[in-house]
């Protein structure tokens, strides 16, 4: 039995679709939940004493496609009233209005923009990759443009993911940068519970996304 013109085009055009849907993946939305799986840390060097200080309460979006892990978005943010520098009357000075201003402006946040990574094609499970993220950093109600360094790793959904409470597939990203507290209309107090400030603060930080 012979095929008609019309046949062979309709029959071609199912294959080619078939075949795109087959390479095609879209993009997972990811959740950055607070708590114990997220660590924010951030250091300002005195010429006495660092301070250093923490946060566990990081929560965000992400959208990620691991066949175009550049094409990467998303949005994370870490409360002021989550930091804590281990004396709560440093903690009370960091928050207040002289300072960050927790009550006026509550969150310390990041916007992806653009992101440039040494893999090029797929991030496989189990593969980790280097790059820098381009975007957004607000602080005190200001937003200035950044770049961050940043390490990024895909895990696929595993029994041994699910007995540390991880229940599918997961994001691990760790990155540093440096912020200058004037570029953000921060003055630093000539000293925070007798301790100097330094002008800039380092931060680091761990975040695990997890799949919807």
């Amino acid at each position: 039995m012979s095929l008609s013109t019309s046949s062979v085009v309709v029959l071609s055009l199912v294959v080619v679709g078939a075949t795109a849907s087959a390479n095609h993946t879209r993009a997972a939305e990811f959740e950055i939940p607070a708590g114990g799986l997220q660590l924010v840390e951030f250091e300002s060097e005195a010429p006495v004493e660092n301070i250093r200080g923490i946060s566990t309460e990081a929560r965000g979006a992400l959208s990620f496609d691991p066949v175009k892990p550049a094409a990467a978005n998303g949005r994370v943010a870490v409360p002021v009233a989550s930091l804590r520098t281990g004396n709560s009357k440093r903690d009370a000075d960091l928050q207040g209005q002289g300072f960050l201003d927790a009550a006026a402006h509550p969150d310390l946040s990041f916007t992806i923009d653009e992101v440039a990574l040494d893999l090029t094609g797929p991030l496989k499970p189990g593969v980790s990759t280097s790059g820098r993220v381009k975007g957004k950093l607000t602080i005190k109600g200001k937003t200035r443009p950044i770049e961050v360094a940043v390490k990024l790793a895909y895990v696929e959904a595993s029994d041994k993911l699910k007995k540390v409470y991880i229940p599918g597939n997961a994001l691990r990203i760790k990155g540093d940068f440096e912020v200058v507290l004037a570029d953000f209309g921060v003055e630093p107090p000539s000293h925070l519970l007798g301790v100097k400030i330094a002008e800039k603060v380092s931060i680091r930080f761990a975040l695990t996304a997890l799949e919807k």
